[in-house]
């Protein structure tokens, strides 16, 4: 049984040899001219779970001759470029690991605008970079083709309601190729200091009309908070202890490693770092600095969590725990000590990670792998997260004999777009409504040529619930080869 306990972020192709991957001509568009639809699914959208992380490849894209795009029309860099550069080094976010904090705003805001596409993007010298993205899997883009380098230079709401008709934005790769973008409407968002570092973006694959006030009212929102997230940071990372002495370079960069959910404590068992990924565990704020553990609010099930503390400054014994929180999550607590120079006593690290998903995949798989059919489970971004021994037999059977485009981490949703077919497109768009809780179901029946011989299959995708996980998808593949050649020969003798 394969499993994941979330996706590893990175495009993967179709294999070459498909014949036709999918195929489904009946299924209509999920979207029709401009904005008309909908944005059911709330709830479900904002229950997925946040992915692990990944650090995928800076996407290709293709130049002219002379190492540039024809007709593309470069953003300026503001006059402000080096002082708004040095603000964004300051925070040390940069090729940092997702973080479930912004991961939700980008989904909010997904959300809110009814848009596939919702990045964080921070706008680096020669790159912009997605520091939490929905619908994407390239990591970063070049600056010089990049719409959030042309948000950065005002500060209102940047709204291109159709890239193709836009003369700055016409002939960028960006549009004219992957991630194909039509629809664009960025939020600038600033540092701690003031300059603007980046922006909050929604990105559709369709022209659009002019969103609706209230909604990029919402995203000025969205951008706030997340600014606010932004100085919390910043604060965490000047954080020092009481006496003003910094601590061993790897402490350091362990306690500020982007992601992580981590104190530091000393000896007493006094708080002297965290991680912004703590407050998800602990009722800390900076003026917690300096107080004892004890007296911050904890939000795990973990009475013996103060005992087990003292014992590790006492003795030195690595403690590991799987305890719940109040949201009935599992999270794995891991209590690690570290001796100082000339203390008897030593100082405690707390490394908190929820392990929910991984727990509740175990119960799946069991399911899963008692199956015949191809099977695997979708996680609410469009990514495999848990396959069956069928499926893995499968995918080794068509080429991929380490498993490393059809199965976990693979984005199942972009991997069906970038087929290059309409029935697959369709396929892409179904799967998302379903993910969005927009339809239960979808069939289609499809021909794969496997060692010269053309086989048929029947892909089904079906939407279920998965504790709280909100929504998920599981797609089964069966053949019917055989059945089909026998439905050809009755067909056949019916004739005569």
């Amino acid at each position: 049984m394969a499993r994941g306990t979330g996706p590893v972020r990175g495009g993967n192709d179709l294999r070459s040899g498909a014949r036709s991957a999918i195929i489904s001509p009946r299924q209509a568009d999920r979207r029709g001219a401009g904005n008309a639809h909908g944005s059911s699914g709330l709830t479900e959208r904002l229950a997925m779970s946040a992915p692990e992380p990944g650090i995928p490849l800076l996407a290709e894209q293709s130049r002219s001759g002379d190492g540039g795009y024809h007709g593309m029309q470069k953003p300026a860099y503001p006059d402000d470029e080096a002082a708004r550069q040095a603000s964004l080094d300051a925070l040390q976010i940069l090729d940092t690991l997702p973080e479930e904090r912004f991961d939700r705003l980008a989904r909010l805001a997904s959300v809110i605008l009814d848009t596939p596409v919702a990045v964080m993007s921070l706008v680096d010298r020669e790159r912009q970079w997605f520091k939490a993205m929905v619908g994407l899997t390239a990591r970063e883009y070049p600056r010089d083709s990049s719409f959030c380098g042309h948000t950065i230079l005002q500060e209102t709401t940047m709204v291109v309601p159709d890239a193709l008709e836009d003369e700055r934005f016409r002939n960028n790769p960006l549009v004219v190729t992957d991630p194909n973008i039509r629809f664009y409407a960025g939020q600038p968002i600033k540092s701690p200091d003031g300059r603007t570092i980046g922006t909050l973006s929604v990105i559709d694959q369709v022209p659009r009309n002019y969103p609706a006030e209230r909604q990029l009212a919402a995203l000025r929102d969205l951008a706030s908070i997340l600014e606010e997230e932004l100085c919390r940071s910043a604060d965490a990372t000047r954080a020092e202890d009481a006496t003003g002495a910094p601590w061993p370079a790897d402490i350091e960069a362990m306690i500020r490693a982007g992601g992580s959910a981590r104190l530091l404590l000393d000896q007493d068992l006094v708080l002297r770092r965290f991680t912004p990924c703590a407050r998800d565990y602990f009722a800390v704020q900076r003026e917690d600095m300096d107080k004892p553990l004890s007296a911050v609010e904890c939000y795990l099930d973990y009475p013996s969590m103060m005992q087990d503390l003292a014992n590790v400054a006492a003795y030195g014994d690595t403690s590991q725990r799987l305890v719940d929180s109040v949201s009935g999550r599992k999270i794995a607590v891991e209590l690690s000590p570290f001796r100082e120079a000339g203390h008897a006593r030593y100082s405690v690290i707390v490394s908190l990670l929820d392990v929910t998903t991984r727990e509740q995949a175990c119960d799946l798989e069991h399911v899963l792998d008692g199956l015949p059919e191809r099977v695997a489970a979708i996680d609410r971004s469009g990514k495999i997260f848990l396959t069956n021994r069928a499926w893995d037999t499968f995918s080794k059977q068509i080429g991929d004999p380490l498993l490393l485009k059809t199965s976990i981490g693979t984005d199942f949703i972009e991997m069906c777009r970038k087929n290059g077919r309409k029935d697959a497109a369709a396929t892409a768009r179904a799967l998302r409504d379903i993910l969005d809780g927009k339809r239960l179901s979808f069939t289609n029946l499809y021909d794969y040529e496997l060692d010269g011989e053309e086989r048929s299959y029947i892909m089904t995708i079906t939407a279920t619930g998965y504790r709280n996980q909100g929504i998920i998808a599981i797609v089964s593949n069966i053949e019917v080869t055989d059945w089909r050649r026998r439905g050809d020969l009755y067909s056949a003798v019916g004739a005569d």
